[in-house]
């Protein structure tokens, strides 16, 4: 009898590490995901079909750079811009960021901001202003800014900015425009 409880040790070892796995996994989602009222409402206001891969990619990277500033759609920076800023955290735009925001979070976020910009040209230089990237640019063909571009501005365009909905515009511009 002794001989075969050695023999199901393994596995019942093997299911042990497999349950605990899981279990540590989904808490890891579930802490990831957060359960903030701003992580929530930006997620049900986007537009934008996330593939279900992605979406608590989305919702880490809206709930860590939505909570500071309002957080751009992808596609307004090249993948390199986004790499850069990513990979070098303590120097963002002259702001150190947050210790908290540890290396699990940022390589979920570039998993998410990764499949949405695109890349640069060989022989261009990454923007990391608005204002240089040739991609802001084009997602706004027919504007003229009056005042420096920056996220903050977006809103008196784009008034559900803060809930990651860009496509909605003030009254002022309607599709003529």
């Amino acid at each position: 009898m002794k001989r075969l409880f050695t023999r199901k040790s393994p596995l019942v070892l093997l299911l042990l590490i497999v349950a605990w796995s899981l279990i540590f996994g989904l808490g890891m989602a579930r802490a990831l995901a957060g359960d903030t009222m701003v992580n929530k409402a930006m997620v049900n206001k986007a537009i934008d079909p996330v593939p279900n891969e992605l979406q608590l990619a989305q919702e880490v990277y809206l709930e860590k750079c939505g909570s500071c500033h309002i957080a751009l759609p992808p596609e307004t920076m090249p993948t390199q811009t986004w790499q850069e800023l990513l990979q070098n955290p303590q120097n963002h735009y002259g702001v150190n960021l947050d210790p908290q925001l540890i290396s699990a979070d940022i390589l979920v976020m570039w998993n998410y901001v990764r499949q949405f910009s695109r890349s640069l040209e060989e022989e261009e230089d990454p923007p990391f202003r608005l204002r240089d990237s040739s991609f802001f640019t084009a997602l706004h063909p027919k504007v003229e800014f009056n005042q420096p571009i920056s996220p903050k501005g977006c809103v008196s365009c784009h008034p559900g900015a803060r809930g990651f909905n860009f496509r909605r515009l003030s009254p002022d511009w309607d599709e003529d425009n």
